[in-house]
């Protein structure tokens, strides 16, 4: 969130004198991200900026701006990136070492961005953890569902504890939870036979032919909601022994339908 006390800020750097530059710039970054205190004490400077000053408003979601930031604000759309430009850019980073193959995979997962084919590359150990820990979650759930292996639900319940632990630490099971709900949408895709909506990698496509079926229109939407629903608990601190327990309880009675 962007406070009011930044919006004071904003308005204090603002009032200062310029030194080398003829103009005065202040980057907003995330603008959606301002309280309504804080976008209402920036309506005036906005409305009626000083001599020289420009505002760059930076939005991944604009129209969760306030309506009356919104308008007074001239709307630029980025487009993305084309796959082809970031598999080109990847291939050319003298410090990356990448096949043809993993730099089309990437491009395609990063959906148009290059920044986010970047973090893909340096996040390669954490996304496996996370395939891994997804892989076995659904397969152990399954089991108890389905085949009423109550071994597998005490295994489930040391998973919960190990994801508790401060070792794992709140980003990392938030990370966790953002990826289940990343494959669960991509494995209710996946059923369509379309790979060009898919954005897998070969683990996870690999894993997907055989348990793409479970995820299906009876229980995608509880499932993603489950998985949203854990995230703002680990957000909020809820206990996360509690949060992730819950959260595999869910997950086998959705995926016996």
């Amino acid at each position: 969130m962007i406070y009011a006390n930044e919006s004071q800020e904003i308005i204090g750097k603002l009032s200062m004198k310029t030194y080398e530059s003829e103009y005065k710039v202040m980057i907003i970054w995330l603008p959606e991200k301002m309280n309504i205190t804080c976008s209402n004490k920036l309506l005036k400077i906005l409305e009626e900026p000083p001599e020289k000053t420009i505002f760059l408003m930076v939005s991944n979601r604009p129209d969760e701006i306030i309506t009356t930031i919104l308008s007074r604000t001239q709307h630029i759309n980025i487009p993305l990136l084309d796959t082809d430009d970031i598999v080109t850019a990847l291939l050319k980073n003298p410090e990356l070492e990448i096949t043809q193959h993993d730099a089309l995979n990437i491009a395609r997962i990063a959906n148009g961005s290059y920044l986010v084919a970047q973090n893909l590359l340096k996040e390669g150990d954490e996304k496996k953890q996370n395939f891994d820990r997804f892989v076995n979650v659904m397969r152990l759930a399954w089991q108890v569902g389905n085949r009423k292996d109550y071994a597998s639900l005490k295994t489930l319940r040391k998973w919960a504890d190990e994801m508790a632990q401060s070792g794992v630490g709140r980003e990392r099971q938030k990370g966790f939870l953002r990826y289940a709900q990343h494959q669960t949408r991509e494995n209710f895709i996946y059923n369509l036979n379309n790979s060009a909506l898919n954005y897998l990698d070969m683990s996870e496509a690999a894993f997907s032919s055989k348990f793409s079926p479970f995820i299906n229109e009876r229980n995608v939407e509880e499932l993603m909601n489950e998985f949203s629903l854990a995230e703002r608990h680990i957000e909020q601190n809820v206990n996360a022994k509690m949060v992730f327990f819950d959260l595999v309880l869910k997950i086998i009675m959705l995926l016996k339908r």
